[in-house]
């Protein structure tokens, strides 16, 4: 029913582009959801034209689509690396999608990183390209020229939540850096005020 819907406001409200653009990338995600938990001809079907009908008609939207829902699917899934390799080949015109994916695909990184360490085995690498995908991203949230402001407000909530986990990371007896994680916080106040949670986290 929610992809129905959300065909109808695609196709109803074409000409308001950035509203019709979200109600189609809505719709290619319910028919990946459905094609996933319940696998069919259909659903298989729906998602590939809906897929198409998002890149042909919203191709800004339709960036980076495929690999980052495949990526969702596969970090559901427990299947870190795959996943970050995946949300990796969401490019920069994403926008959207691509803000996302620089904080999930870190965010797998560092899972992938500590699965490995529980399990005891050599994680150096994975914690390596954990550290340095976490810091990409945050030198990419702090870049503001040309973006939005409904896209800079959720790329400084996403900014939070990377810092966090970079903090996690450089913590790590295996990694041994916590004078860093003070360099990294030291604008906390200011940047989470008002905001009790963080500021405790912080």
């Amino acid at each position: 029913e929610a992809a129905l819907a959300y065909e109808e406001v695609t196709r109803r409200y074409k000409d308001a582009r950035e509203f019709a653009s979200q109600a189609a990338l809505g719709m290619v995600k319910c028919f990946q959801f459905l094609r996933t938990k319940a696998p069919n001809n259909y659903d298989a079907t729906q998602y590939q034209k809906a897929l198409e009908y998002l890149k042909t008609n919203f191709p800004d939207s339709g960036k980076g689509v495929a690999p980052f829902l495949l990526a969702r699917e596969q970090q559901e899934d427990g299947k870190f690396e795959e996943a970050a390799k995946n949300y990796e080949l969401v490019p920069p015109e994403g926008a959207k999608l691509y803000d996302e994916s620089l904080y999930a695909g870190a965010l797998c990184r560092y899972l992938q990183a500590k699965s490995l360490l529980r399990e005891k085995k050599d994680a150096k690498g994975a914690l390596s390209t954990a550290e340095n995908n976490l810091r990409k991203a945050i030198e990419s949230f702090a870049r503001e020229e040309g973006i939005p402001d409904d896209r800079k407000k959720i790329r400084k909530e996403l900014d939070a939540e990377t810092r966090f986990i970079l903090c996690d990371v450089l913590l790590l007896d295996a990694v041994n850096k916590p004078d860093q994680v003070l360099t990294l916080m030291e604008k906390a106040d200011q940047a989470y005020e008002g905001n009790a949670d963080r500021l405790s986290r912080a």
